[in-house]
C-alpha cells in the first residue's frame, strides 16, 4: 500500500515537470535584468514548450493549463490579460490536431514547421494588441522577438528532450505506459 501511494506521488510530480517548467521560462522571459531594450530580444518559451509538449506529451500540457499560463504571462508582463492565453489556445490546438503526423517526423521538419507556427503565432499577437489599441502599426519587435524564438528553439528543444527521456524512463518505472 505505501509502495502503491508513493509510486503514485512520484508519477504525478512527474507529471508536472513540463508545466512547471514552462512556468519558469516565462518568468526568466519576463525578467528583464536591469538593461534597457533587451525586452525585444528574449524570445517567447511559451510558444515553444507548448509546441514540443503538445507533440509529445499533450496530456501534461492540457489546453486548460495553457490557458492558465497565457493569463499568467500576460499578468507578469503586463499586457492585456488573456492575449497570451488565446495565442496559447491556438496553437495548442493547431499543434494537437497535426500531432499524429508531427510526432513521426524528424528534427529538421519539425524546427521548419515550429518556425513557421511561431511566425504564425507573433502575425497573431500583433493583430490582437492592433484591435486592443484600435491602431494599425508596424513593429520590429514582434519580427525581432520571433527570430530569436525561432533561433533558440533547437537548444530548447534540446533540453525538452532530454526531460522527455528521463521522464520516459522514470515514468516505464512506475508503470505508466
Amino acid at each position: 500500500m505505501k509502495r502503491g501511494f508513493s509510486l503514485r506521488l512520484r508519477l504525478y510530480l512527474l507529471s508536472a515537470v513540463p508545466g512547471l517548467l514552462t512556468a519558469m521560462l516565462i518568468v526568466l522571459g519576463a525578467s528583464n535584468f536591469q538593461l534597457s531594450g533587451i525586452s525585444e530580444f528574449i524570445p517567447s518559451f511559451a510558444v515553444m514548450a507548448i509546441f514540443f509538449w503538445a507533440i509529445y506529451v499533450p496530456k501534461f500540457m492540457p489546453q486548460w493549463f495553457c490557458l492558465l499560463l497565457g493569463i499568467f504571462q500576460d499578468a507578469i508582463n503586463g499586457t492585456v490579460l488573456g492575449q497570451s492565453a488565446v495565442i496559447n489556445l491556438i496553437l495548442w490546438g493547431i499543434i494537437y490536431s497535426q500531432r499524429r503526423f508531427l510526432i513521426k517526423e524528424s528534427f529538421p521538419v519539425l524546427y521548419g514547421i515550429f518556425i513557421i507556427t511561431s511566425l504564425a503565432a507573433s502575425g497573431l499577437q500583433w493583430l490582437i494588441f492592433c484591435l486592443v489599441t484600435a491602431k494599425i502599426f508596424f513593429s520590429i519587435s514582434i519580427l525581432i522577438q520571433w527570430f530569436f524564438t525561432a533561433t533558440f528553439y533547437p537548444v530548447i528543444h534540446l533540453i525538452f528532450s532530454r526531460i522527455y527521456l528521463a521522464m520516459v524512463k522514470n515514468f516505464r518505472y512506475v508503470g505508466w505506459r
